[in-house]
């Protein structure tokens, strides 16, 4: 046998174990994927049990997107009881994360008294927190809030212009309520 033959036939052999090694290792992470994209499509079409049994083992092994989608559904009761301390647990771990969505949705908690601010600062300060780390990610609903609570001076200094300047990013993607804030707001 010709040896060069033979370490082409080695090589060989070990690329094809490589392949597979690979193979078995990514099998897992095809499986995570599939069953958030499904739990994704399960709840946009408004089947939120069967979202939650897809996101929980998700959540649990700390995907953010997941966290998020069933802090939501916690918030609002889609698919199961609400319930604001499992969905402010499962929002905080996903906005801890950098999720924007649900860094609005931890921001709108605290305005909307769902959700108790940490003792050393007030519920003002953690909303405003929230909301401008989801701002800046180009969520629309976060700028339009952010805006407001910048012309209120609610968490944050009070700053007009600026607070103008985010609800009129908000209005450029489209957010409805920062359209209607900008043709009020020219009007007077």
């Amino acid at each position: 046998m010709n040896p060069h033959s033979a370490c082409v036939n080695c090589a060989y052999r070990q690329f094809k174990l490589a392949i597979v090694l690979v193979l078995v290792l990514l099998a897992p992470l095809r499986g995570f994927c599939d069953s958030l994209t499904d739990a994704v499509a399960a709840y946009h079409a408004g089947q939120y049990q069967t979202a939650a049994a897809l996101l929980i083992p998700l959540a649990e092994r700390g995907n953010a997107s997941a966290q998020s989608f069933l802090g939501r559904m916690y918030l609002l009761g889609l698919g199961m009881k609400q319930d604001d301390e499992l969905a402010y647990k499962h929002l905080l771990a996903a906005a801890e994360q950098g999720d924007a969505a649900a860094q609005f949705h931890l921001a709108e908690m605290y305005v909307y008294g769902s959700a108790d601010s940490p003792p050393s600062t007030s519920w003002e300060h953690e909303a405003a927190r929230w909301c401008i780390a989801a701002a800046v990610q180009e969520h629309a609903a976060a700028q339009y809030m952010l805006g407001l609570l910048l012309i209120a001076g609610t968490g944050v200094t009070q700053n007009v212009d600026e607070g103008r300047e985010w609800i009129a990013k908000a209005a450029e993607q489209g957010h409805s309520g920062a359209r209607r804030f900008i043709g009020t707001y020219e009007e007077n």
